[in-house]
């Protein structure tokens, strides 16, 4: 500080002031570690009789008073009593600390040598003031407890208000996207959720928010995270930009952009007698955000989204590849949204497939609860919960160079995707999961010239022979063979449109269409390729459907009939399938 040049205030940490509690009066030295006190400057002014120097115009009750200092003063005692007993150790200070002191910053002229001086000085207080002066602190600090109190339960309130309210909407969104919480699970329920997420061929999904799994049928889920999630994103983006500048206008029949983005070899060391995608059932699944990008708003409560992409899980050169498809006039963009269906016994939950085009319908269990935690030595044991089984044996990897091919639509047959919503990582919201599933019906030795479908032509009950449906004659003994060979499968809405409808020609009260004979045709040929493969009359082999795929595009081989399905059910049957 310079006398030249004063500011108004100095800041200072500490200050010495005086305090009363328990009905005395205490000088204190008084000190904030985050706020500094601004003290006023004085200026001293020189007099005339040596090294004495005056202030005045103090702040506070010394304002009226005049002092003066003696530069060469010596030091002397403190004439301050100093009680051991009411000393006090570090605490709060009062709220009426500093009501009877002044204490500034004393600063004296250039030249005089003199360094700046810190002053306090404090008015004792006798018996009345100083009892008045601890009722003014004692209602201070009841007010301050009452304001604390009542700030305290508002902020309480307000917490428990935002909590319930954060609640509400949480169960408003979960409600509309189909999520359920994870139950409590019992320790019988936790038995035989792992038995069902353990079975042969059972298609599994576990409960890790943000991440890509593969799972594979009765092999268990590979998670992708971290670094690994990273390579693959930008590898599925790569494949969405490269798809996006190709176009497919002007080419020769339909065709549909195809681009692999992820890679799935057999892991280094695994034998490679078992290649997902040609004898292993697999599915994939990530956030459904990142093929719909910016310009598409996934919404809880959508029965459907239309997609810029779609994928499915193709065999390339030997190996399980994720291929990306652009949709467009040859594709559509829908994909079905599907919700879970939670199991009581089990705590899982079950989601349902539809059948489409070369594969029939397919039930996906999903782990709905959090990865065990790991074990701690202060916290009690986690609760129990089932613990979706870790696939091995295979690899994910990124595919660095993206090649955009051209694929007839035809040869792409329906995809089995869909989307679901799960929790997301905070627990508060939900992300939408888009699964593709590959296909269905192992290996394949051929392709259907008329159908487009895959199948085993060794498999599937003897030659393509060249029927004609049109001169089909609809008789007693044809229609119980159609309805003794399509009840193998359970009823389904769509069959059970087309039986009547037969029943109905047989009883004279409506005339057969082309659609009417071609089923009637296809399920009675249908039923001699299952008999020549040797499948009883009312049994449907658990084989995934691989003998159903044989037998069935055999058949429309035999009538020269593609996939579409309209050409065995009616509008009507089909709308019943469909609802």
């Amino acid at each position: 500080l310079s006398a030249g040049s004063l500011p108004e205030t100095v800041p200072v940490h500490s200050r010495i002031q005086d305090d009363v509690h328990d009905g005395a009066q205490f000088i204190s030295v008084t000190g904030s570690s985050s706020q500094p006190y601004n003290l006023p400057v004085i200026k001293a002014t020189p007099t005339p009789r040596g090294p004495y120097y005056t202030i005045g115009h103090l702040p506070g009750p010394m304002g009226p008073y005049t002092f003066t200092f003696n530069a060469n003063a010596p030091h002397s005692e403190m004439h301050f009593a100093r009680d051991e007993e009411k000393v006090s150790a570090l605490h709060p200070a009062g709220f009426t600390v500093g009501a009877n002191t002044t204490d500034c910053i004393v600063v004296f002229p250039e030249g005089s040598g003199l360094e700046p001086l810190y002053f306090s000085m404090t008015v004792i207080l006798p018996e009345g003031p100083l009892k008045q002066r601890q009722e003014e602190e004692n209602q201070a600090r009841a007010k301050a407890d009452a304001e604390a109190k009542a700030k305290a339960e508002a902020e309480a309130k307000a917490k428990a208000e935002a909590e319930a309210k954060a609640k509400a909407e949480r169960e408003a969104l979960f409600t509309r996207a189909g999520v359920v919480p994870a139950p409590t699970y019992t320790p019988e329920m936790v038995k035989s959720a792992e038995a069902a997420l353990g079975a042969a061929g059972v298609m599994v999904l576990g409960q890790t928010p943000g991440a890509m799994q593969l799972s594979v049928a009765g092999g268990g889920v590979l998670t992708a995270t971290g670094e690994v999630l990273s390579s693959l994103g930008a590898a599925v983006g790569r494949a969405i930009a490269s798809l996006g500048a190709t176009a497919t206008a002007g080419t020769a029949g339909p065709m549909v952009a195809a681009a692999s983005a992820i890679l799935f070899p057999p892991a280094a060391g695994e034998g490679s007698d078992r290649v997902p995608g040609r004898d292993l059932n697999a599915m994939f699944a990530l956030n459904a955000q990142l093929l719909a990008g910016q310009d598409v708003k996934i919404e809880p409560g959508a029965t459907s989204v239309n997609l810029p992409e779609r994928g499915h899980l193709v065999n390339s050169n030997g190996q399980m590849a994720l291929q990306l498809l652009k949709t467009g006039d040859t594709l559509p963009a829908a994909v079905p949204v599907l919700n879970a269906v939670r199991d009581a016994a089990t705590g899982l939950d079950r989601i349902t497939v539809p059948a489409v085009a070369g594969a029939p319908e397919r039930t996906i269990l999903v782990n709905p609860a959090p990865p065990p935690a790991a074990p701690s030595d202060t916290a009690s044991p986690p609760p129990s919960v089932p613990v979706t089984p870790v696939h091995t044996g295979t690899e994910i990897k990124p595919v660095e160079t993206i090649t955009v091919t051209t694929t007839p639509a035809a040869d792409i047959g329906g995809l089995q995707d869909f989307i679901y919503w799960r929790p997301d990582a905070a627990g508060t919201g939900v992300e939408p999961v888009y699964v593709m599933l590959s296909g269905l019906y192992g290996e394949t030795n051929a392709k259907g010239k008329y159908s487009g479908r895959d199948y085993n032509s060794d498999k599937a009950g003897g030659p393509i022979q060249d029927l004609d449906w049109k001169t089909a004659t609809i008789d007693r003994e044809g229609v119980d063979k159609v309805k003794l060979h399509t009840g193998r499968f359970g009823e389904s809405a769509e069959n059970v449109v087309m039986i009547d409808r037969l029943e109905k020609i047989l009883k004279g009260e409506l005339q057969p269409t082309d659609t009417d004979k071609r089923f009637y045709t296809h399920e009675i040929r249908e039923l001699e390729r299952y008999r020549a493969v040797g499948v009883l009359d009312g049994v449907s082999p658990d084989d995934d459907g691989v003998t159903w795929n044989n037998t069935h595009t055999a058949t429309l081989e035999d009538y020269k009939l593609s996939s579409d399905r309209s050409l065995l059910y009616t509008p009507e049957a089909l709308k019943a399938g469909d609802e």
